[in-house]
């Protein structure tokens, strides 16, 4: 915009100062006498640039001789110092003098202009139009017509009116030089993504060959294939080549139809795999691939559909091969992409660039927000976290938390996390203590949460027994102002732990911790001091949900093992993959991808599982407490 303030300026002042020191016409002088004397001393001092003094005779000449055939340019020159010399009010006001007075002055139509100007920057749009026509009617200066027809293009666009501003712009651009015409087709950039379909045609019809016509087609083209309307794109492509062959943008369309071809004709039948299958995290991938196999042969038996293929890359948890190994799988025109796992963000920004929706196995932070073509089903702290506080509130009735925590990345993020969601449900967190990740004696962090002395060596009666809603007697008077302990460790870890906590009677609250609780390791380790307590996760091979039994009974008899959460999560994502590529109405890689947004409550062995907005997975999990020496499913 500054540009083209600019360059109006330079071609109105052009304009103006042409008339700097005209031939006036013998006609129109006045006779040989004062008035002329003071007429030429005006000019004299014009040319010379005084244009103070110029001013002040230019005004005595106006005062002596109102009559004067000269009065229109009189006025030209006192428009144009008031503007030079910055007084817009002046300037504008001889403006209006010449335009009122002398209507049918060769000057009327740079003063019109003028107050156009004025009138557009105030968006009083009607008073534009009107002294546009004005302008219009009266000049055939094209330098004038295209800054005219420019200033009502955007008042159009103003009026909420692209129809009407492309007509105008267009108007503009026949009479525009080579830079005014590229000023103008940056100003349709803007405006076509306000045209609908109906709006095309009718200005398709109304511009002829010569016009912004080809540009205008060119950009709503791209336009369209930005929007992923990839049929309506390709097919504003094919009619630009036909009408414009030897247009300069040609080449660029004939590349788009190429990539809108590679996009559109996906083969649903394809699917993409990408894990780490050699590497750091070799065992991890095999876990997930056995399942995803299972998942295709399961859905193959069952569809009577033609068979879906898995196309296999190994990552090998090496960030430097992902971008080659989406472009293969693009090149095979998979419909969509299984994992990764640890490389899953160079994955996923491939993947969205190239518009393949991808379905990633992790839990890094962000994933999703990487692109809409983006998603994620796995297991994150943050779903875990807020399900196992909401089952503390509303099962046990707990409201003041502590948190027992290793003081490592871990273990920072999961104190942080049930920090915010204990607040988020009306609930305090009341103590919280650390302890280095290789420390085996937990008495000092155990009495700081306890309120225990630090010289104390003996344990103490600090007793308090949690409660459900339905409102089981309470034991004696607490001396704890905690009634739950949230300890985010692995299981060898809370074997120590548990017993230490029974030691300094921390016996009377519930214990929490997260999936890496569910492990029978830990009631062999520490049964007794871990009855009752309570942990989350996705997976649970004892459930009676149906589907698992179906899926712990067939991964058993393919593999000999039973699965485990990750062998659950990559099943189900398979799954949920293989339905919304085989959906009849997915034609395309944005079909697909929307089909994938609208997964509701998609019943697999992971328990119900959608997609939020923005791709993440949003799962009910599985609540299990800890009775006897099972692990028991909280209704």
């Amino acid at each position: 915009m500054k540009y083209f303030c600019s360059l109006l300026l330079l071609s109105i002042a052009v304009l103006l100062l042409a008339c700097a020191a005209p031939k006036i016409d013998p006609k129109l002088q006045p006779h040989p006498d004062i008035g002329t004397s003071i007429f030429e001393a005006a000019e004299k001092k014009f040319r010379q640039q005084s244009y103070e003094d110029a001013l002040k005779v230019y005004l005595q000449f106006l005062r002596q001789f109102p009559d004067s055939p000269s009065v229109d340019l009189v006025l030209t020159r006192i428009a144009w110092i008031h503007g030079h010399l910055g007084d817009q009010t002046a300037k504008l006001n001889a403006c209006r003098q010449l335009a009122d007075d002398f209507p049918d002055s060769p000057y009327a139509p740079v003063s019109n202009y003028e107050i156009m100007r004025a009138l557009h920057r105030k968006n009083k749009s009607r008073e534009v139009i009107l002294k546009a026509s004005k302008i219009i009617k009266r000049t055939n200066n094209n330098d004038l017509l295209f800054h005219t027809y420019t200033i009502l293009g955007e008042t159009y666009v103003f009026l909420d009116s692209p129809t009407e501003a492309v007509f105008f712009y267009d108007l503009a651009f026949s009479k525009a030089d080579s830079i005014q015409k590229e000023s103008i087709i940056d100003k349709l950039k803007d405006i076509v993504k306000h045209l609908s379909q109906n709006d095309v045609y009718r200005i398709s019809r109304h511009l002829d060959q010569n016009s912004v016509k080809s540009h205008l087609l060119y950009l709503l083209a791209f336009l369209e294939y930005e929007r992923e309307n990839y049929e309506e794109s390709k097919k504003k492509c094919l009619t630009f080549l036909e009408e414009y062959p030897r247009d300069k943008n040609a080449g660029q369309v004939k590349l788009l139809i190429q990539e809108i071809d590679q996009r559109t004709t996906f083969r649903s039948d394809l699917i993409g795999c990408m894990l780490p299958l050699t590497g750091p995290y070799e065992a991890f991938g095999k876990r997930a691939l056995k399942a995803i196999r299972l998942a295709l042969d399961r859905f193959n038996s069952l569809s009577g559909q033609p068979a879906l293929q898995l196309i296999i890359r190994d990552t090998r948890s090496d960030p430097r091969r992902i971008r080659s190994l989406v472009e293969d799988l693009e090149d095979r025109r998979v419909s969509l992409i299984i994992g990764p796992m640890v490389t899953s963000t160079n994955a996923a920004v491939e993947a969205q660039k190239r518009k393949i929706p991808i379905l990633t196995l992790t839990q890094k932070i962000g994933i999703p927000e990487i692109g809409e073509y983006v998603f994620r089903n796995f297991l994150t702290p943050d779903m875990l976290v807020e399900a196992l506080v909401a089952c503390a509130i509303d099962k046990f009735g707990v409201n003041r938390f502590a948190i027992l925590y290793p003081n490592s990345t871990y273990g920072k993020t999961y104190m942080e996390l049930f920090q915010n969601k204990a607040k988020y449900y009306g609930a305090d967190v009341v103590r919280i203590a650390s302890y280095v990740p290789n420390q085996t004696d937990f008495s000092l962090p155990i009495k700081l949460l306890a309120k225990i002395p630090v010289s104390k060596k003996v344990s103490a009666p600090h007793r308090r027994r949690y409660t459900d809603k339905t409102g089981q007697e309470k034991k004696e008077t607490a001396v704890l102002d905690f009634n739950a302990i949230f300890i985010p460790d692995e299981v060898s870890k809370l074997a120590l732990i548990a017993p230490q906590l029974e030691y300094w009677d921390v016996n009377e609250v519930l214990l929490m911790g997260t999936n890496l609780w569910h492990s029978q390791r830990l009631i062999t380790m520490a049964r007794n001091y871990v009855q009752d307590a309570i942990l989350v996760d996705v997976f649970y091979e004892h459930s009676a949900n149906d589907a698992v039994k179906i899926f712990i009974r067939s991964f058993e008899e393919f593999y000999g093992k039973r699965p485990g959460f990750i062998e659950g999560l990559a099943y189900d994502t398979a799954m949920i993959a293989f339905q919304t590529a085989s959906n009849p109405d997915v034609y395309s890689r944005k079909d697909l991808k929307n089909r994938l947004k609208e997964t509701s409550n998609y019943e697999g062995v992971t328990g119900l599982t959608s997609f939020k907005s923005n791709g993440d997975a949003k799962k009910k999990l599985y609540m299990l407490q800890i009775i006897g020496r099972n692990f028991i499913e909280l209704n």
